[in-house]
C-alpha cells in the first residue's frame, strides 16, 4: 500500500477507497483506474513501414522474479539483505533486478509527450513481454512484424545473470515481462523526434523492429 501510495503521488493519481476482506491463504489486489486524457495512445492504428519501437532495456524484471524465488531480498528501503543463491560479486547485478521488478519506473512523462504530440500511432505498455505485446498491436492493427535480434534493448545485468545459469538472455527480454516499458508503433519520419523527447526525460529509446 506504501508502494501504491507513493507512485501515485508521483503521477498526479489519487487513491480512493478499498475495501478488505478475510481469505484463507492468498491476497488479492484489484485495482480500477479513472481519468481522462485530451489525446490517448490506442493499441491500434499501426501501418505497414511504421517502426516498432520500445523504451528502456527489458529483462531485468523477470530476472528479479527468479531472483526472489532464490531467495534473493531487498529490505523497507529498497537495498539488498539477501543474495539468495548469488554471490557478493553479483550483488550490483541483483539489487538492480530485484528493484526493476518490486519497484518500477515506467516512463510516464515521456509517454505523456508522445501521445500529446502525436508521434506515435499506436502504443501500449510492455507488462506482458515484447512477443506478446507486439502480437497485441499487430492484432489490433491487422499488420504482422519483423524483430531483429540484435536490435532489442536486453538488460546488460539481467543477461550476465542469465548466461551464468545457462539460460538464453534474449529470450528473457522476448518474454520475460513485467518491464514496464513502453512498445510504440512509430512512423519513420517521427523516430528522430522520439529520441530528441527521450533524451529530455533520460529514457533510453531502441527501434528494434518494423511493421
Amino acid at each position: 500500500y506504501d508502494g501504491l501510495l507513493e507512485r501515485a503521488a508521483e503521477s498526479g493519481v489519487a487513491l480512493v477507497g478499498g475495501n478488505l476482506t478475510r481469505a484463507r491463504d492468498s491476497i488479492v489486489v484489484d485495482v480500477t483506474l479513472l481519468g481522462d486524457s485530451g489525446r490517448l495512445l490506442l493499441r491500434t492504428g499501426a501501418r505497414p513501414g511504421d517502426r516498432v519501437v520500445v523504451t528502456g532495456r527489458l529483462g531485468a524484471a523477470a530476472q528479479g522474479v527468479r531472483l526472489l524465488s532464490e531467495g534473493a531480498r531487498l529490505d523497507e528501503d529498497g537495498e539488498l539483505v539477501a543474495t539468495g543463491v548469488w554471490t557478493e560479486s553479483s550483488a550490483p547485478a541483483v539489487l538492480a533486478c530485484l528493484r526493476a521488478q518490486l519497484d518500477p519506473r515506467p516512463p510516464l512523462a515521456l509517454a505523456r509527450s508522445i501521445a500529446e504530440r502525436g508521434l506515435a500511432r499506436a502504443g501500449m505498455d510492455l507488462s506482458d513481454g515484447l512477443s506478446l505485446d507486439l502480437v497485441e498491436i499487430c492484432s489490433r492493427s491487422g499488420l504482422g512484424a519483423v524483430i531483429e535480434a540484435s536490435a532489442v534493448p536486453v538488460d546488460p545485468r539481467a543477461a550476465g545473470l542469465e548466461r551464468a545459469r545457462g539460460g538464453d538472455a534474449l529470450a528473457l527480454a522476448l518474454h520475460g515481462g513485467e518491464d514496464y516499458e513502453l512498445l510504440l508503433a512509430v512512423g519513420a519520419e517521427e523516430v528522430g523526434e522520439i529520441g530528441e523527447l527521450a533524451r529530455v526525460w533520460g529514457v533510453e529509446v531502441a527501434v528494434v523492429g518494423e511493421f
